[in-house]
């Protein structure tokens, strides 16, 4: 019965908690306290965000769109690149002369 002094220790630590919650000789918790949470809603403001500008949302596009093209033509480059080292050592391969000592 490995473990049995841990629940033995988890089930005593539950009593205690359980004791403090719903003692009565006026240091117990306050459960239902809420006015913490009501200071701290009523004090705080609300964020303000900017506006974008309809110049900033179409210079945004377009060098999103031009990101994406860049990107999308490195990885066509690559692609090729390696596409055309595949097929010279196919080739390669294929003749096994290349490959006798």
């Amino acid at each position: 019965m490995s473990g049995a002094g841990f629940m033995k220790d988890m089930i005593s630590s539950t009593k205690n908690n359980r004791s403090l919650l719903k003692g009565n000789d006026g240091a117990h918790f306050q459960n239902f306290d809420t006015s913490y949470i009501t200071d701290s809603i009523i004090s705080r403001k609300a964020p303000s965000y900017k506006e974008a500008t309809p110049e900033y949302l179409f210079n945004l596009r377009r060098r999103l769109v031009e990101k994406t093209r860049t990107n999308a033509l490195t990885r066509l480059k690559v692609l090729i690149f390696t596409v055309v080292i595949t097929g010279i050592l196919f080739i390669l391969f294929l003749n096994s002369s290349f490959f006798t000592f």
